[in-house]
């Protein structure tokens, strides 16, 4: 049986959007370890877009706020677009709206990439 809170994060690319998905409860220990990777990521070339699925978040504290508005900022700056948030009604996407995400990223409520997409875990011990 999995512990519900250990938190997972997987990767891929649709054509040239980045894909990053975190599962689980986003907390220091994970936001901390998965900036470098991120950063990577977004400093690629040929990357157009990024979209960040979070609708298998249960819980994000501040650090991993941080986090996903590193992503938003580097995303903006970088490629002069917001980047993408998938999340699901609830208390995340209650926290991400009431901490003004919704000017920083585009909000969705549904899946816009196929959902064939090749995600592999990141392998956080890593980091």
């Amino acid at each position: 049986m999995e512990d519900s809170t250990m938190a997972k994060a997987y990767y891929g690319q649709l054509h040239n959007t980045s894909v990053l998905k975190l599962v689980g409860q986003i907390r220091y220990t994970l936001a901390r370890r998965l900036r470098a990777f991120v950063d990577d990521v977004i400093a690629q070339a040929g990357c157009d877009a990024v979209f960040i699925d979070l609708r298998e978040v249960d819980f994000i504290d501040s650090t991993g706020l941080g986090m996903v508005a590193r992503i938003g900022r580097l995303t903006l700056e970088s490629l002069g677009r917001r980047a993408a948030i998938l999340v699901a009604p609830g208390d995340v996407e209650v926290t991400l709206r009431s901490a003004g995400f919704d000017e920083l990223f585009v909000m969705l409520a549904e899946l816009p990439y196929d959902p064939g997409v090749d995600l592999r875990e990141i392998p956080l011990a890593d980091f």
